[in-house]
């Protein structure tokens, strides 16, 4: 099938849609999978600031997500650290970060005590029921942009804040930026081929219509077909052109687009006064939302003198209709 190449209005909104996503990321985080307490019967589930989400790092960097694998390792030991100090102390955890320091003395080599602070001076028992854990023990924004925050069952959660450190926030962006326009890339690509494959489609359909159609015609009538077929191409076109000028409207008047033409010569052999406008409607942008491939837009009045008629779709492409001849 003949088309001839258009831009939908909606086309791309899928990516105009994730870079505004990313744009405006709200709090982003990760954490230890749990399940979130039920919700009582007939109310809203409350919001769980506990539930796992590492969605974020699909647009990160990789120094984001190295730091990230880190601050994650680190954080899951010291949650073993704080069940191995409450086993030591009656079930109690600590009131102190460094009280912990001998629970796991090689973490402590690794790991700065001074990012995580437990607010609460009094003591707190290890809680092993999420449902009635309380958060305990939180820190502040580490270089990379990352704040922990532990309950005490020792779930605990990973931030990302973005950094505040204004090389390591140019560092992260700068990969930000590379990993989007990867993804956008790619997303093109894929529609570039879904393109191509769906017109091949086309083609591969309108060819076998047409040698339907055609066979056992003679010579000269296949002549004036194709002749009629590029007519109908070129206005198809013009058609296409005048829309893209007048805010996406076609004309009351199909006469219009003799006077709109850049190639005004066309119009000296193809007489548009056997043409109609018959779409559904005038704006383009609502043909395509029915379907611009099965929806004709113009029509030839009648049949020719060759008894063929020619229709235009709204995405473009054109057919000829053979008069079938009267029983």
């Amino acid at each position: 099938m003949n088309n001839v190449t258009t831009t939908t209005p909606a086309r791309s909104l899928g990516f105009l849609t994730l870079a505004c996503a990313v744009c405006c990321f709200p709090l982003i985080s990760a954490a230890q999978d749990t399940a979130p307490p039920p919700a009582a019967s007939g109310s809203p589930a409350p919001r769980d600031l506990r539930q796992s989400d590492e969605t974020f790092l699909q647009y990160e960097g990789a120094s984001v997500k190295s730091a990230y694998e880190k601050k994650k390792a680190a954080m899951t030991r010291l949650a073993s650290a704080l069940r191995k100090y409450a086993g030591a102390h009656e079930n109690h955890l600590p009131t102190k970060v460094d009280d912990m320091r001998e629970t796991d003395p090689e973490l402590f080599q690794q790991f700065d005590s001074k990012e995580l602070e437990i607010p609460a001076r009094r003591a707190i028992l290890l809680d092993t029921n999420p449902a009635t854990a309380k958060l305990f023990m939180l820190g502040d924004r580490d270089v990379n942009g990352f704040k922990t925050l532990f309950w005490s069952d020792t779930h605990f959660r990973i931030l990302f804040l973005r950094s505040n450190d204004p090389g390591v926030a140019k560092e992260q962006a700068a990969e930000r930026a590379t990993v989007m326009a990867a993804q956008i890339n790619k997303e093109f690509k894929l529609e570039e081929r879904d393109m191509m494959a769906e017109l091949k489609a086309r083609q591969a359909a309108e060819k076998e219509r047409e040698d339907a159609l055609l066979k056992g015609k003679t010579p000269k009538f296949r002549t004036a077909y194709a002749r009629k077929k590029m007519g109908l191409k070129q206005f198809a076109l013009e058609a296409r052109m005048y829309c893209l000028d007048h805010g996406d409207k076609y004309p009351e008047d199909l006469g219009v687009l003799v006077a709109a033409s850049s190639y005004p010569k066309f119009f000296e052999s193809f007489d548009v006064k056997r043409f109609e406008f018959v779409g559904p409607s005038r704006d383009e942008g609502e043909l395509f939302r029915r379907g611009p491939e099965k929806t004709v837009t113009i029509r030839e009045k009648d049949f020719d003198a060759d008894a063929m008629r020619g229709l235009i779709y709204a995405d473009g492409h054109v057919e000829i209709e053979l008069k079938t001849k009267e029983p």
